[in-house]
């Protein structure tokens, strides 16, 4: 057993830890567990004084009740929310994401009856790569959608294995279209949906045209439009 610490000012990781359990027979509680209570008392006691007051540093414990397992990585590893991270802090190489620095959540190969569905974290910064958590079991879909809904997150279901890497290229090559072009709502499943039905019911025939290919724009002038999009 292990007990996991997180410690963060406002909403970034300072410090990770892992104290590994030692049994003590014959007594309600164990070394280590008095250990990490003293070690508390004493960083707090320590937080308390004047010149740190103002950095609002405090501990995070994982929810461990909203975890689930997941594939971060190469291995299944079991994914525990806390109030301002994701979090895997037993399995290497450690999972460590800030809420505040994700963009949207996008729920994929949700529906046909699967047994499982994937998970993709796009970031603020468009040209980090999106952090896939795949192989969900389909139980956790409905915990981790209310746990999102906790959040600031706005998240989407699709049904689709989405490649993200020719995505975030367009936005970042021409994020005002990607703005007027209605934003992340085009991983709106239910709109999608209701929008095929109205066309099918019109029987106009119409099919919509092919993307137009993306120009592409200084760096200054995407930072200054990507500055103005909101998470849903």
């Amino acid at each position: 057993m292990l007990f996991k610490l997180l410690v963060a000012e406002g909403d970034q990781p300072l410090i990770l830890m892992r104290l590994k359990k030692s049994g003590v027979r014959g007594t309600g509680r164990t070394e280590s567990t008095m250990e990490f209570q003293n070690y508390i008392n004493k960083v707090n006691d320590h937080w308390s004084q004047p010149q740190f007051k103002g950095l609002d540093l405090e501990f995070h414990i994982p929810l461990r009740e909203l975890g689930f397992h997941g594939v971060p990585y190469k291995a299944s590893a079991f994914i525990i929310p806390t109030s301002t991270c994701l979090v895997e802090l037993i399995e290497t190489p450690f999972l460590v994401v800030t809420l505040g620095e994700i963009e949207i959540v996008n729920l994929e190969r949700v529906g046909f009856g699967t047994k499982k569905f994937d998970m993709a974290i796009v970031f603020n910064d468009f040209k980090k790569d999106v952090l896939r958590i795949d192989s969900i079991q389909s139980t956790s879909l409905d915990a981790i959608k209310e746990w999102i809904d906790t959040t600031d997150l706005k998240y989407y279901e699709s049904r689709l294995y989405l490649n993200w890497r020719p995505i975030l290229k367009t936005i970042i090559d021409d994020p005002q279209k990607f703005v007027d072009d209605g934003g992340w709502e085009f991983l709106n499943m239910e709109a999608s949906d209701s929008g095929a039905e109205e066309t099918k019911e019109s029987d106009q025939g119409y099919e919509p045209s092919a993307a137009e290919p993306e120009s592409e724009l200084e760096d200054e002038d995407s930072d200054s439009v990507l500055g103005g999009i909101r998470r849903g």
